[in-house]
Protein backbone atom coordinates (compact mmCIF):
# COMPACT_ATOMS: atom_id res chain seq x y z
CA UNK A 1 0.00 0.00 0.00
CA UNK A 2 1.29 3.13 -0.85
CA UNK A 3 1.37 6.22 1.23
CA UNK A 4 -1.71 7.58 -1.36
CA UNK A 5 -3.46 4.49 -0.39
CA UNK A 6 -2.69 2.84 -3.84
CA UNK A 7 -2.74 -1.33 -3.27
CA UNK A 8 -0.13 -3.19 -5.51
CA UNK A 9 -0.93 -6.88 -5.69
CA UNK A 10 0.70 -9.71 -7.52
CA UNK A 11 -1.12 -12.50 -9.10
CA UNK A 12 -1.00 -15.40 -11.12
CA UNK A 13 -1.11 -13.31 -14.33
CA UNK A 14 0.43 -10.01 -13.09
CA UNK A 15 0.74 -7.20 -11.11
CA UNK A 16 -1.97 -5.19 -10.83
CA UNK A 17 -2.63 -1.73 -9.86
CA UNK A 18 -5.81 -0.09 -7.20
CA UNK A 19 -6.60 3.63 -6.33
CA UNK A 20 -9.87 5.16 -6.26
CA UNK A 21 -11.87 2.31 -6.77
CA UNK A 22 -10.12 1.53 -10.00
CA UNK A 23 -7.80 -1.55 -11.05
CA UNK A 24 -5.61 -1.14 -14.18
CA UNK A 25 -3.40 -4.34 -15.38
CA UNK A 26 0.42 -2.98 -14.69
CA UNK A 27 2.21 -5.95 -16.23
CA UNK A 28 0.81 -9.23 -17.57
CA UNK A 29 2.94 -12.20 -16.95
CA UNK A 30 2.64 -15.44 -14.99
CA UNK A 31 5.53 -15.24 -12.30
CA UNK A 32 5.19 -12.15 -10.32
CA UNK A 33 8.27 -12.07 -7.75
CA UNK A 34 8.15 -8.75 -5.29
CA UNK A 35 6.73 -5.57 -5.24
CA UNK A 36 8.85 -2.92 -3.21
CA UNK A 37 9.16 0.88 -2.64
CA UNK A 38 12.06 3.00 -3.54
CA UNK A 39 12.03 6.08 -1.27
CA UNK A 40 14.63 7.25 -2.67
CA UNK A 41 13.13 7.51 -6.14
CA UNK A 42 9.45 7.55 -5.15
CA UNK A 43 9.02 4.35 -7.63
CA UNK A 44 7.07 0.95 -7.03
CA UNK A 45 9.74 -1.29 -7.92
CA UNK A 46 8.22 -4.67 -9.54
CA UNK A 47 10.43 -8.19 -10.34
CA UNK A 48 8.61 -10.74 -12.69
CA UNK A 49 10.25 -13.73 -14.41
CA UNK A 50 13.01 -12.81 -16.73
CA UNK A 51 11.76 -9.19 -17.14
CA UNK A 52 14.69 -7.43 -14.76
CA UNK A 53 13.51 -4.23 -12.39
CA UNK A 54 10.20 -2.73 -13.79
CA UNK A 55 9.92 0.96 -12.07
CA UNK A 56 6.66 2.49 -11.89
CA UNK A 57 4.87 5.40 -10.68
CA UNK A 58 1.10 6.35 -10.51
CA UNK A 59 0.23 2.88 -11.32
CA UNK A 60 2.44 3.05 -15.06
CA UNK A 61 5.55 1.95 -16.07
CA UNK A 62 8.24 4.40 -16.52
CA UNK A 63 11.63 2.42 -16.85
CA UNK A 64 12.62 -1.02 -16.65
CA UNK A 65 16.17 -2.09 -16.05
CA UNK A 66 17.78 -4.84 -18.03
CA UNK A 67 20.99 -6.69 -18.48
CA UNK A 68 21.29 -4.43 -21.88
CA UNK A 69 20.96 -1.13 -20.13
CA UNK A 70 22.20 -1.02 -16.96
CA UNK A 71 25.52 -2.51 -14.80
CA UNK A 72 23.61 -3.59 -11.71
CA UNK A 73 21.81 -6.55 -13.03
CA UNK A 74 23.77 -9.59 -13.41
CA UNK A 75 20.41 -11.50 -15.20
CA UNK A 76 16.90 -10.52 -16.48
CA UNK A 77 15.47 -13.09 -13.24
CA UNK A 78 15.47 -11.07 -10.46
CA UNK A 79 14.10 -12.24 -7.44
CA UNK A 80 13.87 -8.87 -5.45
CA UNK A 81 15.07 -5.47 -4.86
CA UNK A 82 15.65 -4.38 -1.16
CA UNK A 83 16.28 -0.68 -1.29
CA UNK A 84 18.65 0.04 2.46
CA UNK A 85 18.72 3.18 4.43
CA UNK A 86 21.06 4.85 2.82
CA UNK A 87 19.26 4.39 -0.72
CA UNK A 88 20.88 1.99 -2.27
CA UNK A 89 19.43 -0.81 -4.52
CA UNK A 90 20.27 -4.09 -3.81
CA UNK A 91 19.28 -6.82 -6.20
CA UNK A 92 18.96 -10.23 -5.52
CA UNK A 93 19.01 -12.33 -9.05
CA UNK A 94 20.01 -15.55 -10.63
CA UNK A 95 23.52 -14.72 -10.97
CA UNK A 96 23.15 -13.61 -7.25
CA UNK A 97 23.87 -9.78 -5.62
CA UNK A 98 24.12 -6.54 -7.21
CA UNK A 99 24.11 -3.28 -5.80
CA UNK A 100 22.99 0.39 -7.41
CA UNK A 101 24.40 2.76 -5.01
CA UNK A 102 22.38 6.00 -4.78
CA UNK A 103 25.52 8.09 -5.64
CA UNK A 104 25.56 6.35 -9.76
CA UNK A 105 28.12 3.51 -8.80
CA UNK A 106 26.87 -0.10 -9.99
CA UNK A 107 28.47 -3.81 -9.28
CA UNK A 108 27.61 -7.20 -10.07
CA UNK A 109 29.10 -9.24 -7.32
CA UNK A 110 29.66 -12.33 -9.50
CA UNK A 111 31.65 -10.15 -11.86
CA UNK A 112 34.18 -8.84 -9.24
CA UNK A 113 37.15 -10.44 -8.79
CA UNK A 114 38.09 -11.50 -5.43
CA UNK A 115 34.49 -11.50 -4.16
CA UNK A 116 33.11 -14.30 -2.05
CA UNK A 117 31.57 -16.82 -4.42
CA UNK A 118 28.67 -16.68 -1.90
CA UNK A 119 27.23 -13.50 -3.28
CA UNK A 120 27.20 -14.94 -6.96
CA UNK A 121 24.52 -17.56 -5.52
CA UNK A 122 20.99 -17.74 -6.34
CA UNK A 123 19.34 -15.02 -4.35
CA UNK A 124 15.94 -14.68 -3.81
CA UNK A 125 14.83 -12.61 -1.01
CA UNK A 126 17.31 -9.89 1.16
CA UNK A 127 16.75 -8.23 4.45
CA UNK A 128 18.77 -5.14 6.07
CA UNK A 129 19.71 -5.51 9.74
CA UNK A 130 19.43 -2.62 12.18
CA UNK A 131 23.14 -2.99 11.77
CA UNK A 132 23.22 -2.28 8.02
CA UNK A 133 24.71 -5.93 7.34
CA UNK A 134 22.25 -7.60 4.86
CA UNK A 135 20.58 -11.02 4.69
CA UNK A 136 20.85 -13.18 1.51
CA UNK A 137 18.08 -16.22 1.48
CA UNK A 138 19.75 -18.37 -1.69
CA UNK A 139 18.07 -21.36 -3.43
CA UNK A 140 20.22 -24.25 -2.21
CA UNK A 141 23.08 -22.42 -0.39
CA UNK A 142 20.89 -21.21 2.91
CA UNK A 143 21.80 -17.71 4.38
CA UNK A 144 24.47 -15.96 3.57
CA UNK A 145 25.20 -13.12 6.51
CA UNK A 146 26.83 -9.78 4.90
CA UNK A 147 29.13 -7.87 6.95
CA UNK A 148 31.63 -4.70 6.20
CA UNK A 149 30.97 -1.27 4.91
CA UNK A 150 28.61 -1.45 2.05
CA UNK A 151 29.46 1.50 0.13
CA UNK A 152 32.97 -0.57 -0.12
CA UNK A 153 32.47 -4.03 -2.09
CA UNK A 154 36.28 -4.66 -1.78
CA UNK A 155 35.08 -5.21 2.17
CA UNK A 156 32.38 -7.05 2.38
CA UNK A 157 32.86 -10.72 4.01
CA UNK A 158 29.45 -13.80 4.12
CA UNK A 159 29.15 -16.13 6.87
CA UNK A 160 26.89 -18.71 5.85
CA UNK A 161 24.03 -20.99 7.49
CA UNK A 162 23.84 -24.08 5.88
CA UNK A 163 22.48 -27.66 6.01
CA UNK A 164 26.22 -28.52 5.88
CA UNK A 165 27.64 -26.57 8.50
CA UNK A 166 24.45 -27.33 10.81
CA UNK A 167 23.73 -23.75 11.36
CA UNK A 168 20.22 -24.09 9.50
CA UNK A 169 18.10 -27.15 8.98
CA UNK A 170 17.06 -25.80 5.35
CA UNK A 171 18.99 -24.98 2.24
CA UNK A 172 16.35 -23.05 0.64
CA UNK A 173 14.53 -20.46 3.19
CA UNK A 174 11.52 -18.61 1.31
CA UNK A 175 11.55 -15.38 3.08
CA UNK A 176 12.82 -13.62 6.41
CA UNK A 177 11.88 -10.60 7.74
CA UNK A 178 14.16 -9.11 11.00
CA UNK A 179 12.44 -7.97 14.15
CA UNK A 180 12.58 -4.98 16.19
CA UNK A 181 15.41 -7.10 18.57
CA UNK A 182 17.80 -7.62 15.17
CA UNK A 183 16.70 -11.10 15.22
CA UNK A 184 16.06 -12.72 11.93
CA UNK A 185 12.91 -15.37 11.68
CA UNK A 186 13.68 -17.61 8.38
CA UNK A 187 10.28 -18.99 6.82
CA UNK A 188 11.03 -22.46 5.18
CA UNK A 189 9.12 -25.20 3.01
CA UNK A 190 8.48 -28.06 5.22
CA UNK A 191 11.37 -27.57 7.96
CA UNK A 192 9.14 -24.74 9.63
CA UNK A 193 10.07 -21.47 11.04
Amino acid sequence: VEDNGAIWAGFGYGVDYYYQDKTSNVISTPRPYSISYSASTQEVLLTAHDEGIIACRNGKVIHQYKMNNCGFIPHNLVYTVKEDRKGNWWVGSYMGLSVRYNDGRSYCFNQLEGMDELLSKETTCIAEGHDGSLWLATNNNGIVHVTGNMEQPTSLRCKNYCIENGLLPVNTPLSFPVDTKDCLWAGTEGSGL
